[in-house]
């Protein structure tokens, strides 16, 4: 688990909730509980999340939220370090680009993905690790100022 992507989770879900999103037929629709996904990779993660949101909040891991959709996701990828996640389930869980997939391709209009930058300096050991990490360094493409980002949201 990891509380400091918990805590932002919890910051960014309360600001999103009460906002407008535009659906396809560009109707106006207010955020609920209901059109936000909190997405993690870790049981620990989900259980840590779901203890700092509301009772009704859809929280779980990827593989709980595969074939549903909202307007919003947040993804929580938790590990603190390249190192730490090695010793846990390894990089070709994190890693994981169908993962990494499931999670982003289940917004609608915005999925806000949190992890440790560091993690970009995972040292691969193998042409598969390689071609993992390289899905995740693609996201640095849409890196955006967690201060900016929620300034946008406000």
């Amino acid at each position: 688990e990891n509380e400091t992507e918990s805590e932002y989770i919890k910051i960014i879900y309360n600001q999103l909730l009460g906002k407008s999103w535009m659906d396809k037929n560009n109707s106006k629709k207010i955020i609920t509980e209901e059109d936000i996904l909190v997405i993690t990779p870790y049981n620990a993660q989900v259980i840590n999340i779901k203890n700092k949101l509301y009772s009704n909040s859809k929280v779980g891991t990827v593989d709980m939220f595969q074939g549903q959709e909202a307007p919003i996701v947040l993804a929580s990828y938790t590990t603190s370090s390249p190192e730490l996640m090695g010793a846990r389930r390894g990089s070709d869980f994190l890693f994981d680009f169908r993962r990494l997939n499931v999670s982003i391709s289940r917004a609608k209009a915005l999925a806000v993905v949190l992890f440790n930058k560091e993690l970009l300096n995972y040292n691969c050991s193998n042409v598969d690790d390689m071609e993992r990490l390289n899905y995740f360094c693609k996201l640095k493409e849409y890196e955006i100022d967690p201060m900016e980002f929620m300034n946008l949201i406000r």
